[in-house]
């Protein structure tokens, strides 16, 4: 049966209308985020140190553009990466905070802290080992409880992944109780979230972050459709050509390898992952051609968000990991009471 022109031109306008929308959406985002930092300028200061000396002024405004970037950066690698674990796992719930991969990755980032020499730990090679480790660890142990309870469905995944973080949050307390008393001081503000100047400035955090964020960010905006196919089921995917297993194995890799470089600089950040893919789903429906550079975006924007938040909230700054606690956990509680009276099981 051929469809009708009036039945074409209103699936025109509406797609018509969907681009139109992710425009303003983009729009909206550059904007709330470029206005996310006003509060933080103040004129008197900007005058005063652009009259006082150039080199003074020059490298406040670079450390705060390093600072804007490096936010951005470490959001959009965990909206890309709250992305990719929903989607291979099929689970609207999933986060690697959630799941434990972020504390599994804590835990390898501090024992590196803890165990190498100052000088060694510092190189990036050491820093990002020990998160990257860990980060795959704790992938590979959350896959093997579930495949071996057959917990696959997302309440039980969630519940796995739950205690798999206490358990990971009670050896880094071990690790803490066991370190000398200056490294234990050292790593405790990392521990809670840490993208201020000091995880910046002599480190390779910037740098590291940004590219793994463009490597990680151009695989995978090209595993759009393989994902689309995925989110039918293995049988179809695998109908229509697709090798399920090796799709959700490189996938799981990869989101778990972004997971361990923003653990081993910024520390465990929560729920961006979880937030910003949903609403994006949300506004502009599940297709990874979109869903992935959105969340990116978003996840940058939420992080950007958050950190101006965490600096103008009280008098002193607060850890980044605190204010995305306070608005991801409530949204959690919200997304798995949402799908629990949606399956009938409330």
């Amino acid at each position: 049966m051929k469809s009708s022109p009036r039945g074409d031109d209103s699936a025109n306008r509406a797609l018509s209308l969907g681009a139109l929308s992710v425009r303003y959406l983009l729009l909206f985002m550059v904007v709330l985020g470029a206005a996310s930092f006003l509060p933080d300028i103040d004129p008197r200061t900007v005058w005063s140190q652009a009259t006082a000396g150039g080199e003074e002024f020059v490298f406040w405004h670079e450390l705060r553009f390093r600072r804007l970037v490096y936010a951005s950066a470490v959001g959009a690698l965990l909206g890309l990466a709250g992305a990719l674990f929903q989607a291979v796992l099929r689970n609207p719930l999933a986060e690697p905070y959630i799941l434990g991969i972020s504390g599994a990755a804590a835990l390898g980032a501090l024992l590196v802290r803890v165990i190498a020499p100052v000088g060694v730990a510092a190189g990036i090679g050491w820093i990002t080992f020990g998160p990257l480790v860990g980060a795959l660890l704790g992938t590979g142990l959350l896959l093997s409880l579930a495949r071996w309870g057959g917990w696959y469905d997302p309440p039980s995944l969630i519940l796995a992944g739950a205690v798999l973080n206490a358990i990971f949050g009670a050896l880094i307390l071990l690790v803490y109780s066991l370190a000398p008393e200056g490294k234990v001081v050292s790593s405790l503000f990392w521990l809670m979230g840490n993208i201020h100047a000091q995880a910046i400035v002599g480190t390779p955090a910037l740098p590291a972050t940004l590219l793994a964020l463009a490597i990680g960010g151009g695989i995978f905006t090209a595993f759009a459709r393989p994902l689309d196919l995925l989110s039918l089921g293995d049988e179809e995917a695998q109908d229509l050509g697709l090798s399920p297993g090796r799709v959700r194995l490189i996938v799981l890799v990869g989101a778990s390898l972004l997971t361990g470089v923003v653990v081993g600089f910024a520390g465990p950040i929560g729920f961006i992952g979880l937030v910003v893919p949903h609403i994006m789903r949300r506004l502009h429906g599940p297709m990874h051609r979109r869903l992935l550079p959105l969340s990116m975006f978003g996840g940058a924007l939420f992080l950007v968000i958050a950190d101006t938040l965490a600096r103008c909230a009280l008098d002193r700054p607060l850890p980044i990991g605190v204010v995305t606690a306070l608005v991801g956990g409530p949204f959690f509680l919200f997304l798995l009471g949402s799908y629990r009276r949606r399956e009938g099981l409330a």
